[in-house]
């Protein structure tokens, strides 16, 4: 069973499910090998195992991470809004509905003096099965002064009201990776793309 969800950017396969893991060693990697939309992406929590292995295994690679950790309110505040029409990077892949758009209204997006840029989502419900008991930021690109500018994300998110953040790292983003790590964020799911 799965759900195919189109994006902007990718068709999302949401939802993909076997009666139990022990098919995802055959049924699970044949499920994965019959999608034949692309770009398509898909999310693997970090500790599913079986699926992971199926994923890999059905030829799928991993082109970012997600990583969360409860927002502190508390921290570096001088920030500017993003100018419109930033020349910005390219954002990591993820499943969020497509690219996050750094100045719609309520975007957490900000130049942080000395720092660099950080663009994120406005403020949102997380869905049900994961609700951390209010809204979410998710920030897909840091650019600068990175443990710096995870501080001040932190803060900002903590004061409009977000309880949790969720930042968006590149595979392969090693420096990004250690930061998120540092700052006692949580690895805890993997976006896995078909060639």
């Amino acid at each position: 069973m799965c759900a195919k969800r189109p994006r902007p950017t990718a068709i999302f396969i949401d939802d993909i499910a076997v009666i139990t893991d022990e098919h995802w060693c055959d049924a699970g990697r044949q499920l994965l090998e019959a999608v034949s939309e692309r770009p398509a992406v898909t999310c693997v929590p970090v500790e599913h195992h079986a699926r992971r292995a199926a994923s890999r295994d059905a030829g799928l690679r991993i082109v970012s991470y997600s990583w969360i950790r409860p927002t502190s309110g508390a921290g570096p505040s001088t920030v500017e809004p993003l100018p419109t029409g930033s020349d910005l990077t390219e954002p990591p892949p993820h499943t969020f509905g497509g690219r996050l758009d750094p100045w719609h209204d309520g975007a957490l997006s900000f130049v942080a003096a000395g720092s660099g840029i950080v663009t994120g989502s406005r403020s949102v419900n997380a869905p049900p099965v994961y609700d951390p008991g209010g809204t979410v930021a998710t920030i897909d690109r840091l650019i600068g002064d990175r443990p710096a500018l995870v501080r001040t994300a932190l803060a900002c998110a903590g004061r409009r009201g977000d309880v949790l953040a969720c930042v968006v790292c590149a595979d392969g983003d090693d420096n990004l990776a250690v930061v998120l790590e540092r700052a006692r964020f949580q690895r805890v799911v993997e976006v896995w793309t078909w060639g």
